[in-house]
């Protein structure tokens, strides 16, 4: 199904707005993706383990209390793994990105 080509030009808000529909209603997402769908060897054996690499980067440091030995910054975290139940096709309806949140708390 096209996510973003329904005969119409739709802005990116819309268009990720129609994927987040398509993909995410209904996804639990207290279940961890399953570490087996990235594997290419079949003779790999998996320890139900999801690799996840990790982006820190410091954009500023705020504070710096030399007498407390604390310091305050503002930071960007990337996490990035693979799940499955997130894919899409991107040529189909032209959309090829979307963001998500870790959380819905903030």
């Amino acid at each position: 199904e096209a996510c973003c080509d329904d005969g119409d030009t739709l802005s990116i808000f819309e268009c990720e707005d129609n994927i987040h529909e398509l993909i995410v209603d209904g996804l639990n997402t207290i279940t961890p993706p399953d570490p087996s769908s990235n594997e290419q060897d079949e003779s790999f054996a998996t320890e139900d383990q999801v690799e996840v690499s990790v982006l820190l980067d410091v954009v500023q440091f705020i504070d710096i209390n030399v007498q407390s030995n604390t310091f305050s910054m503002l930071v960007s975290l990337e996490l990035q793994w693979f799940d499955k139940r997130l894919a899409w096709e991107p040529f189909i309806g032209g959309c090829h990105r979307v963001t998500y949140r870790a959380s819905i708390d903030s």
